[in-house]
Formats: C-alpha cells, sequence, structure tokens
C-alpha cells in the first residue's frame, strides 16, 4: 500500500512538473493536454467520423491534426467525415495555419461547434482564403463561436468561419469581439467569399477593415461577396464596424461595403439586422448591402431587414441604409431608424441608392433619419431610379418617411431624388420631414425631379414639413420640384405621359432663398413643370407658407404650380381660392381645368355651403372628400399608365383635410 502511494505521489508530481514546464515553453499557444481517445480510429480526441459517431475536437490539437489532414495526401479520406467539438478552444493568442490551403483540397465535412468557442486564435497566410476553414465546399459549420480572434495578412476572402464556400451551409455561428484585417477583397465576419451558400443565425461584433485593389468585390459585416449562384442569409445581425481605407498605389473607386453583404449577386437575404458603423474611402456603402448585381430577369431579394442607430459614410457616392446601388434585389418591408447617412459625393438615400430594371421597393420606410449628400441627389426612399429602357419599369410603392431630414445640393426629395424614364412612385408618404436642396433647387416634398418621358407620381402625400431650395431657374413644390419631360414628348404631342396624380400636399412652408431670384418657382404641387401632367391634386396650405428671399414679388408661385412652361395638362384639380393656382409662361400651352375653392371647402367645415364644383363637368359634390374621390374615379376611367390607378380619399376626425384611404393619416 505504501509502495502504491509512493508511485501515485511520484506520478502527480510529474505530471504537475510537466504541466507547469509545458506552460513556460516559447510556443505560440497551448495545443491542449494529451487526451486518451474515447473508442475511434485513433484520430483527433476520439470517435469514428460518422453522423452517429463523429470525430470529437476536445483541444488546439484537434484542430491542428485536422488541419494537416486536409492539406495531405490522406485528405479524401477526411472530405465527408462528421466532427463535433467538446468544449472551448483556447489558442492563447497563437497564430496558426487555417485548414484547407489547397484549391483542390476544400473541406467538404460537417463540423459541429456544440455551442462552444474558439478564443485568442490568430489566423494568417499571407494568401487568399485566411479563415479557420480556408476553403469549404458542400460542408456544413453549425454552433461554433469565435471570442477575441483575429484574421491578419489576409488576401482575397477573409473572414472567421471560412475564407471561401461554396454550397455550404453555415448557421448559428457567431463571433465576439476581434477583427479581421485584408489587404485585398472579400471580407466578412463569417464567410470571406461565398458561392450558392446558406448562413443562418448568425451575429458578430468585430471590425471588419479593407484596403481597396484595383476591382474590390466587398467587405460586409457577415459576408464579403456573394457569387452569381443564388445565396441565402437568414436571421443574421451586425454591430460593428465596417471600413475600406485606402492603399497609396489604389484610386479608389466602388468600395462596396454592407453591414450585412458587401457585394452579391441573386441573393435573398431576409430578416437581418445592422447597427453598427460602416465607412469607406471610395463608393458604395449600405446599411445592408453595398452593391447587388444580377440579370434582370432573375433579381434578388432583401427582404424585412433593419437598420437601427447605424452610422454609414463614403468618401464618394452612394451611401444608403439599405443598399447603395441596386441592380438586382427587389427590396420588401425594410426599415431603418435612429442613422446617420452621409455621401461624400452623389446618391444618399433612407432605402436604395441607384435602382434599375424592373425592380419593386416595397413597404419599407425611414424614420429620425438624416441623409445627406454633399453633391446631388437625395431621397428619403431612393436616390436616383435609373433608366434601362422604355421597356422596364421600377416602382417604389407603399413607402414613408416621418421625422427625418433630406439633403444635397439638388435633386433631393422625400421619397425619390431624381427619376428618369418609365419609373413609378405610387402610394407613398412623408411627413414631418424637412427637404433641402442647397444649391440649384429641385427639391420636393416626394420627388427632386423628374426627366424623360413615362413616369407616374400617384396618390402620394406629404405633410407637416418644410421644402426649401435655393434656385433662379428651376422648381420647388410641396409633391414635385422640377416636373420635366425634358425634349420632345415620345409621342410626338405638346403633352407627355408623365403625370402626378391623386395627390397631397400640406407643407409647413415651401421656400426658395436664392438672394436675388426672380423666377420664384414655388408651388404647393409642383414647382416647375414642362411637357407633363397633374391630374386630381389639391393643396390646403395658404400663400403666406410659400417664401421668397428674391425679388419676384410673389409672381411664379402658386397653389399648383408655381411655373408652367412649354405645354401640358392639368386636369380636375383644386387650388386655394385667393392664393393663385400658379404663372404660366406666355408660349406655355397648356390645357387646364382647375377649380378654386375656399379652405372651408376644402376642410368641410363650411356651414353654408360645402358644394364642390368637379372642374368643367358641370357636375358638383356635397363635400370635397367626395369631389376629390370623382376626379379619381374620372382618372381612373382613362387608361392610366402602368395601370396605375387613383386609390380612395376619405375624411377623418384626426386630420382636418381629406387624406387617402391608405396612408397613416386615414389608420
Amino acid at each position: 500500500m505504501k509502495r502504491l502511494f509512493f508511485c501515485t505521489s511520484l506520478v502527480l508530481a510529474l505530471v504537475s512538473t510537466v504541466a507547469c514546464e509545458k506552460k513556460a515553453e516559447p510556443i505560440p499557444f497551448d495545443p491542449g493536454p494529451a487526451v486518451i481517445p474515447f473508442d475511434g480510429d485513433g484520430h483527433f480526441s476520439g470517435g469514428w467520423g460518422t453522423e452517429t459517431s463523429p470525430y470529437l475536437i476536445m483541444a488546439a490539437k484537434d484542430l491542428l491534426e485536422l488541419r494537416d489532414l486536409i492539406d495531405s495526401e490522406e485528405y479524401a479520406n477526411f472530405t465527408n467525415k462528421y466532427y463535433e467539438q467538446l468544449g472551448d478552444i483556447d489558442f492563447g493568442g497563437g497564430t496558426i495555419r487555417t485548414i484547407s490551403t489547397e484549391l483542390n483540397q476544400e473541406f467538404k465535412g460537417h463540423y459541429d461547434g456544440g455551442g462552444f468557442e474558439i478564443r485568442n486564435a490568430v489566423f494568417s497566410r499571407g494568401y487568399d482564403r485566411v479563415a479557420l476553414f480556408g476553403g469549404c465546399e458542400g460542408a456544413t459549420i453549425k454552433r461554433l463561436s469565435f471570442n477575441n480572434c483575429s484574421v491578419t495578412q489576409a488576401g482575397r476572402g477573409a473572414a472567421f468561419v471560412a475564407g471561401w464556400a461554396k454550397n455550404t451551409l453555415i448557421e448559428d455561428c457567431h463571433v465576439s469581439g476581434g477583427s479581421i484585417v485584408s489587404k485585398k477583397t472579400a471580407a466578412g465576419s463569417i464567410v470571406g467569399e461565398g458561392k450558392g451558400v446558406t448562413i443562418r443565425n448568425c451575429t458578430s461584433n468585430a471590425a471588419v477593415t479593407g484596403s481597396n485593389s484595383t476591382v474590390y468585390s466587398g467587405a460586409g459585416g457577415i459576408v464579403g461577396y456573394l457569387d452569381e449562384e443564388s445565396s441565402t442569409i437568414s436571421g443574421c445581425e451586425f454591430s460593428g464596424t465596417i471600413s475600406v481605407n485606402r492603399e497609396a498605389s489604389t484610386t479608389i473607386e466602388a468600395s462596396r461595403v454592407g453591414g450585412i453583404v458587401g457585394s452579391c449577386a441573386a441573393a435573398v437575404i431576409e430578416n437581418c439586422h445592422f447597427k453598427g458603423r460602416a465607412s469607406c474611402v471610395g463608393s458604395l456603402v449600405g446599411g445592408i448591402v453595398g452593391n447587388a448585381e444580377a440579370p434582370a430577369d432573375n433579381p434578388g431579394v432583401i427582404r424585412s431587414c433593419t437598420v437601427t442607430d447605424a452610422t454609414l459614410t463614403s468618401g464618394g457616392w452612394g451611401c444608403v441604409g439599405v443598399i447603395a446601388r441596386n441592380y438586382g434585389s427587389n427590396v420588401i418591408g425594410c426599415s431603418v431608424s435612429g442613422t446617420g447617412i452621409h455621401a461624400g459625393g452623389n446618391n444618399a438615400a433612407g432605402i436604395v441608392g441607384i435602382n434599375k430594371y424592373n425592380l419593386k421597393i416595397e413597404d419599407c420606410t425611414v424614420t429620425t433619419t438624416t441623409i445627406e449628400a454633399a453633391e446631388t441627389k437625395a431621397g428619403g426612399i431612393i436616390a436616383e431610379m435609373g433608366s434601362a429602357g422604355a421597356s422596364y419599369h421600377a416602382y417604389v410603392t407603399d413607402c414613408q418617411v416621418t421625422r427625418s431630414t433630406v439633403k444635397s445640393k439638388y435633386y433631393t426629395g422625400g421619397i425619390a431624388g431624381f427619376i428618369q424614364q418609365g419609373n413609378v412612385v405610387n402610394r407613398c408618404f412623408v411627413s414631418s420631414t424637412n427637404v433641402t436642396s442647397t444649391n440649384g433647387g429641385e427639391a420636393g416634398g416626394v420627388v427632386g425631379k423628374t426627366t424623360t418621358d413615362g413616369i407616374v407620381i400617384a396618390n402620394c402625400m406629404y405633410w407637416d414639413g418644410h421644402v426649401t431650395g435655393v434656385t433662379n431657374s428651376s422648381g420647388i413644390g410641396g409633391i414635385v420640384g422640377s416636373f420635366f419631360n425634358t425634349g420632345s414628348p415620345v409621342d410626338g404631342s405638346t403633352t407627355g405621359s408623365t403625370i402626378i396624380v391623386n395627390c397631397m400636399a400640406n407643407p409647413e412652408t415651401v421656400s426658395n432663398i436664392h438672394a436675388t431670384t426672380d423666377n420664384d418657382n414655388i408651388g404647393g404641387i409642383a414647382g416647375c413643370m414642362a411637357y407633363t401632367r397633374m391630374a386630381s391634386c389639391y393643396c390646403p396650405a395658404d400663400g403666406a407658407k410659400f417664401t421668397s428671399a428674391g425679388s419676384d414679388a410673389q409672381n411664379k408661385r402658386g397653389s399648383l404650380y408655381g411655373h408652367l412652361t412649354f405645354g401640358g395638362q392639368i386636369t380636375h384639380c383644386y387650388s386655394l381660392d385667393g392664393f393663385k393656382a400658379g404663372y404660366e409662361a406666355p408660349a406655355g400651352t397648356y390645357a387646364k381645368k382647375i377649380a378654386a375653392v375656399r379652405g372651408t371647402q376644402m376642410s368641410q367645415t363650411d356651414a353654408t355651403s360645402n358644394v364642390v364644383p368637379i372642374p368643367d363637368e358641370g357636375t358638383s359634390k356635397d363635400n370635397m372628400t367626395a369631389a376629390l374621390n370623382e376626379c379619381a374615379r374620372l382618372y381612373n376611367a382613362s387608361s392610366p399608365l402602368y395601370s396605375v390607378t387613383a386609390d380612395e380619399w376619405v375624411k377623418t376626425d384626426a386630420y382636418p383635410y381629406p387624406v387617402l384611404k391608405k396612408s397613416p393619416l386615414a389608420k
């Protein structure tokens, strides 16, 4: 018995001495104690690599063995195995090489992190694909967390989970602290570069930094770059920082920075959330996606994503709450709130920077957000609706902007800054939002400026905000600033098909603060119109709310329009009695059907006579609401452009004037 006790004590003393000596060794990290394997084939800490008996990962040495096997001639024997991590693994700040460094030897197994962490690891390679798993194909990685890890000296494809992944599922992976620094492209917390991947329920608050190269593919909070094969990102959240810096030899152009994804093709991104900071010295910063490009017949979708209390800044053009350049995604049910958005160049917006093709922005909201472009084109929802040809019609529908600020030099709107051919803004509402153009005018409560033909602005309202511009030639309006169809209309007549229909504006003020202007061009609905149409619109704001710092002596300002030029048509609209409809240039050839009504008729409070005429129809209605609905009916019977019809008006107890039934004021 004494001998047994002595032997046991001696063994324990030796183990203790070895452990102490081991900790003092100058190695990058402690690979962990030798673990007697459970039943297994001799690899890792036990297991057989099957789904029912996975290989057991219990210490750093097991991950190093996996790395060596994947990069060795035994690779084929480990391509479709199962691995399960049984505890936290701490690398103690040591630098390690990634698993799968060869292009043709990607990790193709199934790794279950068991909800445990990898801590204090430094992944560094000096080449592409730097992460725990350098390359993955057909893999599954789940329930794995990273705490205070870092990626350094990375080329293309830098992340914590996978530098490059194809047809791979990654779910329930989380990053706490740490940083990723990429010297090239495709940097993200979870995946650097993906192709046909599915990423679900992942979170990160890391710092992601990229350095621009000649062609930059993207830096994102979750994923840097998604290739052309469709990928799905859902239920993910990023609350850290993302930035792209300048390399001395590089001219910065499109940096493509996104709170969730830097750049993507036809991806589905849904129920994702960003509440961090994103910036770049170049262009294209988005709270969800920096850049999306996909074929017109195969768009992706960004759905039910939120950006909250974030800060977004670009040194160049394109800084936006959801997606900066959108050539490939429908955006549905997204919201931005409490966020600061600043573009050093053009195109700042709450939801989308620039849009084209047959794409939709639908049911999106922007609240308590500041949107500012140092140059031109700013919009509460979209900065620029570009034209991809007469056969394409992009839609912004059922969107709201409230208690926000929208500002640029010119082309500034509460919903859209600038609209080109074939685009539609329908059923959008702006309230308690100030819209300002600082140099050149073109400011509108809903749209800053339109150009070319085939544009519809329908069923929109603006109220309780200030629209301000600085111009001697352009327009400033409660709905649209400059409402132009430039050149000759496409049908060869004096009036094009571009139209404002079924809209109401009740601004606090519409102001032109140009010091010496002799062209106020300020109107309740449109500031300046050319070759365009207006139908079924009204503005109850009186003349005292339309102000100018210039010398126009109230010449070019009005209840409906400030200045009509060339030709056009205004039908079934109502101006406020005592405040003229507006000014018409001597050479103008506008056909007009306008009725002037008293403010008490508009508010339906006249106790003696509230009968409202239908302009040039020889009929009248008992009140303003009924009259507006008759005007809407007449418009709907006239084969509306793109089948966009006029909605119903209602009278509520909460607001003094008729409002659209689908507006927030009718709720």
